[in-house]
Formats: structure tokens, sequence, C-alpha cells
């Protein structure tokens, strides 16, 4: 229950259940045998308690084999158990030169010479502030606070831009032609022309905190019009598809890669002409706005903080997209916050396209 108020408190019935059983305080925290943390930013430590259900008192002592690239300690390394007793412990894991991002595995053994009990440790470094990536909202003026962790003791600093409005592309007509989004990255990479794809452009410069592409329903010629978004980074080849069904698409990426991204749009299925606008945002530190992003004067190693953004007079009608980064004591970036702001009364579309499988499957196209 304690896990379930953590990570969906919304499905727990009664509500109440969560003030009187309480609440976990870290999803690493349930009580497995397994050992799991997902982002080690500094040092992490996981608590879990172990019962005798042997008939005699028992004594199990600790050794640890440390995942690549961390250091862990077990405390009390020793626990004396009478039959049915309980009692806890904590393994302490450290980052000590692990790769960012990459998942790391080692083992705690507890034995009493006679028996073993094995628990698997896995662990993946973070950096030093974990923030979350998205927030969005549709008033004018507001405020959001919110927690990050952090994994180093000092001053932390922020980079901030936005909000900006939307980019309207001009609108663009195509003949549609059902196409896979293999073959749309092929033919959106390539140099060559087609009738039922528009091709756009774009700089990222270095730094850039968000940058974004979105098709509505509401820009394009029908209501039943069905376009097909694809953002091809030209140096990488390394691309993001969005292909839902019917014209609401959007590719976001944080904190880009410099360079040229190669956008296209490709008019799926309706009736010709099929016509669209391109809306897009690219962000940068020190882009105009109005958006304030609030640090505090420390944080401390191992600890969380509250950060937040504020922004008044926004006028009404735009779709804007600002965001932050926050910098550990060296300057260095950490994390990336994006905030969108809609004051057109359309509500903020979701991220993660819902891409329909058939759009998946290659099939011989001709044009």
């Amino acid at each position: 229950m304690k896990y379930q108020c953590k990570v969906n408190k919304a499905a727990v019935t009664p509500a109440s259940d969560c003030t009187t059983i309480g609440t976990l305080d870290e999803t690493y925290n349930l009580n497995l045998p397994s050992i799991t943390v997902g982002t080690v930013t500094g040092s992490v430590a996981v608590t879990r308690s172990v019962t005798n259900v042997g008939t005699t008192s028992a004594t199990y002592t600790a050794a640890v084999t440390p995942p690549a690239g961390f250091t862990t300690s077990v405390s009390p390394s020793t626990l004396t158990l009478a039959p049915g007793e309980t009692k806890s412990f904590a393994v302490t894991i450290a980052a000590a030169g692990a790769a960012e991002g990459v998942w790391h595995y080692g083992q705690l053994v507890r034995s009493d010479g006679v028996h073993s009990v094995r628990s698997p440790i896995q662990a993946k470094a973070g950096k030093t502030i974990s923030a979350p990536v998205e927030f969005t909202d549709t008033k004018t003026s507001g405020s959001k606070l919110f927690t990050v962790r952090t994994g180093f003791a000092g001053r932390m600093g922020v980079l901030k831009g936005g909000l900006k409005d939307v980019t309207m592309g001009a609108e663009t007509s195509l003949t549609p032609l059902a196409s896979s989004s293999t073959t749309l990255a092929t033919r959106c990479a390539s140099s060559s022309n087609y009738a039922s794809i528009a091709k756009y452009n774009f700089t990222v410069p270095a730094g850039a905190i968000v940058a974004r592409w979105a098709l509505r329903q509401a820009d394009v010629g029908s209501a039943t019009d069905d376009h097909d978004l694809i953002v091809i980074n030209m140096a990488t080849s390394a691309n993001t598809y969005s292909g839902n069904d019917g014209s609401d698409e959007v590719v976001q990426l944080v904190a880009p890669t410099a360079g040229t991204y190669r956008v296209c749009v490709l008019a799926y299925g309706g009736t010709a002409p099929m016509k669209h606008k391109l809306s897009s945002w690219i962000v940068s530190p020190g882009d105009a706005g109005g958006l304030n992003a609030l640090v505090p004067s420390q944080v401390y190693a191992g600890s969380t903080a509250t950060v937040g953004f504020s922004w008044t007079g926004l006028a009404a009608g735009k779709r804007t997209v600002g965001g932050a980064q926050w910098l550990d004591a060296a300057g260095k970036v950490q994390a990336t916050t994006v905030l969108r702001v809609s004051t057109d009364g359309s509500v903020p579309v979701q991220n993660v396209p819902t891409n329909m499988p058939s759009k998946l499957v290659d099939a011989a196209v001709t044009e």
C-alpha cells in the first residue's frame, strides 16, 4: 500500500489510507530481495528488512560486490537474529566513475556459514541534478514549484529562456500517399522532392534548451486529414517519428545536440490538396518571454531542493514554450525542465506519440 501511495496515489481507495498507512519515501525502498536504483546522484542509501524464519538464532555477515563504477557499503555489516526476529539494514551506493545512463550490476550476500541469502544490485549513475522534464499550463500568469534531487553541495545555477511564442510556417499543399515511417525517413533525408512530403530545415544552436515541432488538426485543411511528422538530425541520421491517427503530431527534443535538423511533414491520407501549417519553437538561454526561474542559494549532496518557474502578463491567444537548464556548482548543465503555456484555449497535447502500428510497416509505395 505504501508503494501504491507513492507511485499512483490517485488509484488508492479510500484516499485516507495513504494518510493512515503512510507513503513509501522512495520506490527503491520497497522491501524486495533485489536492490535497484535507477538514478544515483552522489550517493543513495537503500533500506531493507530481513526476518529469521529458522528455529534457532543466527548471525549473518554481509559480503558485497559493488557494481562497476560504484562503491557500496552495508550497515550494519553483521546481523544477529533470534527466531522470528526482523531487523533492518542499509546499503549505501555511491557513484565512483560509473558512466551516466548505463546499468551496472553487483550483489550482496549475507551468510551465517551454512545459509546464504543473495540480493542482486542494479545501479545506474545519473546527473548530479535530477529534475522533472516538463510542465504545462494555460494561465496568462502563474508559477510552478517543484522538487529536484541534488548530488552535490554548493550553489545551484540556472539558465532560462522563453516563454517563446510559436512560429507558424506558411500553408503548404501536398498530395496524399500512405507511407511507412521507414519510407518517410529515407525520403526525408534524401535530396529528392516528393509530392506527398514537405521538407523544412532548421538550425539548432549549441546550448539550446528545447526544440519542438508540431502539427495540429486545427491547422490542416480538413478534420479528416491524416498527416505525419518526422525530425532527422542530418549529421547523425537519428530520427524521431510521430505517426498518430489524424494530424495532431509533435516531436520535442530536450537539450538537443547542436546542428541541422530536417523536419518533414507527410500527407498520409486525405483528399488532395492536403494543406498544413507547421508549428515550431527553438528556445535558447536568454530568449525573451518573461519566464523567471528560481533556485535556492545552497543545495546539499544526496538531498532535494525546491526550485520553480513564474511568469506574468502573458498575452491571450498564445502557444508558448520556455524552460530552464539547472547547473551544478561548476556551472555545468545537469538537467533541463521545459514549460509549455497555452493561452489560446487549447489543451497542451502529449509529447509521446501513439504511433499507429500500420504506419510502422514498410510497404512499397510509388510516387
